[in-house]
């Protein structure tokens, strides 16, 4: 019987002043990381996403040694966000793998108009723990 493999993280959290940033793939316009591929692994589809063809990458790292914003993983084979092909047909939270998995909603998938909307919502201050003020934790 056969064990499914966990997933490959193919976005980086970083955490800067008590805020949490979820980074992933830009899936630039000149993509540096698809010229410096010597296999032709990385590859850009018609709708610019930046893809990796497992079959191909032999690991060599190259992606990841030019990619500018750091967002390329050496793991086994290159990871990186690959904009959920195998979800195409979902709408909403589960479009993305990422975006339903967060457990804070701080992933969000819209729009530019739905983006602008957001935007112009208050923030709510966070305490110094990251908690929003007036939060009651539950004992």
């Amino acid at each position: 019987m056969g064990e499914e493999e966990p997933p490959v993280p193919r976005r980086a959290v970083l955490s800067f002043e008590g805020i949490n940033l979820s980074l992933s793939c830009r899936h630039c316009e000149d993509a540096p990381c698809v010229d410096a591929c010597i296999t032709g692994a990385l590859r850009k589809d018609q709708n610019g996403t930046v893809a990796c063809d497992v079959a191909k990458c032999v690991g060599c790292w190259m992606c990841v040694m030019v990619c500018r914003f750091g967002l390329v993983s050496p793991t086994v084979i290159a990871a990186k966000c690959d904009m959920c092909p195998d979800r195409e047909g979902r709408t909403g939270k589960a479009r993305y793998a990422c975006v339903e998995a967060c457990p804070t909603d701080a992933l969000f998938v819209g729009q530019y108009e739905d983006f602008q909307k957001l935007l112009a919502q208050p923030v709510k201050p966070r305490s110094p723990l990251g908690r929003l003020m007036g939060e009651r934790r539950l004992s």
